[in-house]
Order: C-alpha cells, then structure tokens, then sequence
C-alpha cells in the first residue's frame, strides 16, 4: 500500500510538471515570435530531462519498497528464531518433550503402515482375494450362461481376463469345477462349456491338461474310486457318490468328440485312459459309471442314482483349496 501512494504520488508531481512546462512554453510563444524555434527545442530538451529524472526517482523508490519488503521478511524470520527456537533450544525439557511428541507420532505412523502392509500380505488376505477373483469368473459368467449364451464373446472373456488377471484356460477350468459340483449336468450344461472353449480359443492340449487337473484335485480330496460302498460310514459314502458322480462326468467329456478331438493313439496317451490312472478305476468300473447319453442322464438323473448327497460338503472343503466354486 505505503508502494502504490508513492507511485501515486511521484506519478501526480511528474503531471504538474508537465503541466507547468506547458503553460510556460505557452506564454513562451505568446512574447516570443522570432525566437520560437529555439524556444521549443530548449523546452523539449527541459521536459526530456524532467521525465528521465523523473523515472530514475520512481525505479530508486521502487528498489527502496523491495529491499523494504525483504528487511521485513528477515526480520519476521528473526523474530520466530529468537521467540521460538532459541527459548526451545535454551530449555532442555522442552526440548526433550517436543522430541519424544514427534517420536510418538512417528512411531504411530509408522506401525500403523506397518500393519496395513502385513494385513494385505497376509494368507486370509490373500484367500479372501483369490475367493474374489472366483465369484468374479462364476457370478460373470452366469450372466451369459445358459440363457445368453450367444452374447458370451471374446470381448466379454478379456473382460473377466483383465479383471481377475486369470488366462483363458484358467477361466475354463473354474468354471468347468463349478458347474461339476454346483450345476445339473445336462445339454445346457455342455453346450455351455462347448461354447466357452470355442471363444477361449483352447486346444485340445490345453482341454486334456484341464480335464486331467481336476480329476487329480478330485482324487486327493476323496481317494481312489470305489462302488462298492460295503462296511463304510454315511458320511464315507456319500463321499464316494460324489467322487462317482464327478468321474463319470470327466469320462464323459474326455469322450466327447466335441469337446476333445479322438485320435487313434497309445493307450498311455488316452485322455480317457489317464483318467482311469488317476481314479485308480478300471475298466469294469468305467462301464459302470459312464454316461453314454444325456437323455439317458437326464431321465435317470445321475446325482439321485449314485447318491452324490455330498455337495454341501464338498463346498466348504473347496473354499480352503482355493477352487472355483461360487459357495467360495
């Protein structure tokens, strides 16, 4: 402010200058006809000078106000350094107590970081976010299967893809143990996953790869296969019906032309032929379990002839093993 009224002022006194200058070159010209022209060039040359003078006077003022504004700033930083640090400085308690102050609530912030970090790093925390990739694969996909099964696309899998960070044949295989455990096994049930594999892009590789993983989970978690259930427990055979039920569904999609192409091969490299190692079945036992139609499936309804009553079960042990379930 004290700026602006000295500009002001300077700026006011250089006007009534040049204001006299004027009116003495008026009269100037009024008494002085012969010499006019010298007049007017010795009054430019005043008011040239007057002006020059005058712009050094406001750049010195100006320069005065500046250094000024910097005195004081020195000087409000002085002030602070002699009413706060050096009364801090000269008491040790003070000192001490605003050092332990600022160690609490380091100390605090940091513990608290650290606390954060370990609850993300931790196995429930890691669980809790593979259990939420799952849904995400099940829930996503239910939207388009079976009723919208034309709109499932390539564009919808990259989605679940970019979502969960699963790759195709992962996303195939979650869903495929799902539907083996949550969903009725019928046409609608295949379709579903024949339509899944052709927009995933898999090969039969990857498909016998996928098949023989899950029959591999499936055999840890209940054994070797069995249909005689003589001298066991309920909760044991239930157990078995489910391990029956979810063998015969495996053998019938390795034998589905569809689903895997069939090559004359060596027995040993038989999809269906490993998947009888892995069960430790035999060949009686893949008479007796195997699906030869899904009317046949349907009419006689599998899960009620082998007694797979065991589902609530197997839904809490698929939680701890990370699986694909929508009960995760």
């Amino acid at each position: 402010l004290r700026r602006r009224n000295r500009v002001a002022a300077l700026a006011a006194a250089a006007d009534d200058d040049a204001a006299q200058s004027a009116e003495g070159a008026a009269v100037a010209d009024l008494g002085a006809g012969e010499d006019q022209p010298a007049v007017l060039a010795s009054e430019d040359e005043a008011s040239e000078s007057a002006a020059a003078l005058d712009e050094s006077e406001l750049e010195e003022e100006l320069d005065w106000l500046v250094e000024g504004e910097e005195e004081e700033v020195k000087s409000l930083g002085e002030k602070f350094v002699r009413t706060v640090v050096e009364p801090i400085k000269a008491r040790p308690v003070v000192r001490n107590l605003l050092g332990l102050v600022s160690l609490y609530f380091f100390a605090t912030f940091a513990y608290a970081n650290f606390k954060v970090v370990r609850k993300m790093l931790s196995p429930r925390a890691k669980k809790r976010r593979q259990v939420n990739k799952n849904l995400t694969v099940i829930e996503t996909l239910n939207e388009y299967l079976p009723g919208n099964r034309a709109a499932l696309n390539g564009q919808a899998l990259e989605k679940i893809r970019y979502v969960t960070t699963f790759s195709y044949d992962l996303i195939f295989r979650k869903y495929l143990r799902y539907l083996l455990n949550e969903r009725k096994f019928d046409a609608d049930a295949v379709s579903d996953l024949l339509h899944l594999k052709q927009q995933a892009q898999l090969t039969d590789d990857q498909i016998g790869e996928i098949l023989r993983e899950v029959a591999l989970r499936t055999f840890k978690k209940y054994g070797i296969l069995m249909t005689d259930t003589t001298g066991l427990t309920a909760d044991a055979i239930m157990k078995k019906a489910a391990e029956r039920s979810i063998f015969s569904k495996l053998l019938y999609l390795a034998e589905l032309p569809e689903m895997v192409t069939q090559q004359e091969a060596e027995i040993s490299q038989n999809l269906s032929w490993q998947i009888l190692e892995i069960f430790g079945a035999t060949s009686e036992d893949a008479d007796k379990l195997r699906i030869r139609t899904l009317s046949e499936l349907e009419t006689e309804d599998l899960e009620s002839l082998m007694g797979a009553g065991g589902a609530p079960e197997e839904e809490g042990e698929e939680a701890s093993e990370e699986s694909g379930t929508l009960n995760e």
